[in-house]
């Protein structure tokens, strides 16, 4: 499926921000059903060594956009409350016990590494329980380039910023941001100004990151930078266009495999 560049929507917050390599990413929910469903089958595996692999705590979902600072601060409301510190993650179990702490030997045969091939007469698979289980999955199925793959949301990040229209709103962007009195070349500079690396926002962190974000919005420069990008992805899509459905369609394959290894009762023990 070869996608077509359409006009991007005007950027006010970092929702707005969505991207034609975002249909080529794993969600952050299915991404835990895959990690729960290879954590499972690896402990299926441990124990057929006798060991028992201790269950591996999961981080809470994200909540956030996936794009919500890839250009920079853009959120009014937000930025009032935190300046340029980043929001908080969403908060842990806390009632998850921290598992303890693998003995060498399950390090072993968890991970297949220390040039072991048989634990008590039982051979290690390659790459150890983990290996096994990931191959169950389809993770790591992969064809040669996929590197270059996951190179295009890098790539095309970098392009737009040397390009003549973002260049030309980012000199618009510092010039508002001068006359508000926060003399900035571009927003990283100002989004990385070592004076932020503080716990809390100061005062001025709060003045600064307001007046960055009204600059922004009163020149479109989040609308720009999404536009220039989106015509690079597009490009760099429609050139891979086979091998990217070819990886989507795996991604399919492994969440649905994983789906129905967690619909299955686990395993006693």
């Amino acid at each position: 499926m070869e996608p077509s560049a359409t006009a991007v929507p005007e950027v006010r917050s970092g929702a707005d921000i969505r991207l034609p390599f975002d249909a080529y990413l794993t969600p952050a929910d299915q991404q835990r059903t895959v990690s729960l469903a290879e954590q499972r089958l690896a402990r299926t595996c441990m124990r057929r060594f006798g060991l028992d692999w201790p269950d591996q705590s999961q981080p809470p979902v994200p909540t956030a956009p996936i794009n919500a600072r890839r250009y920079g601060v853009i959120d009014a409301a937000e930025v009032a409350r935190i300046g340029y510190h980043p929001p908080a993650d969403p908060a842990p179990d806390p009632n998850a016990v921290k598992p303890a702490d693998p003995t060498p030997e399950m390090t072993m045969v968890y991970g297949g590494k220390g040039g072991v091939s048989e634990l008590r007469g039982v051979p290690i698979p390659d790459g150890g329980c983990l290996g096994e289980a990931r191959r169950k999955l389809g993770i790591g199925d992969y064809s040669a380039g996929s590197a270059d793959l996951n190179r295009i949301p890098t790539d095309s990040f970098a392009l737009a910023q040397r390009d003549p229209r973002y260049t030309a709103v980012t000199a618009a962007w510092s010039a508002c941001m001068r006359t508000a009195g926060y003399p900035y070349a571009d927003i990283w500079r100002a989004n990385n100004d070592p004076r932020w690396s503080g716990g809390t926002p100061s005062a001025l962190e709060l003045a600064t990151a307001e007046a960055d974000v009204a600059c922004k919005l009163s020149t479109r420069l989040p609308t720009v930078l999404l536009t220039v990008e989106t015509e690079i992805q597009t490009a760099a899509i429609r050139h891979n266009a086979e091998a990217l459905d070819r990886a989507r369609d795996r991604q399919k394959a492994t969440l649905a495999q994983a789906t129905a290894v967690l619909a299955q009762p686990a395993a006693a023990g």
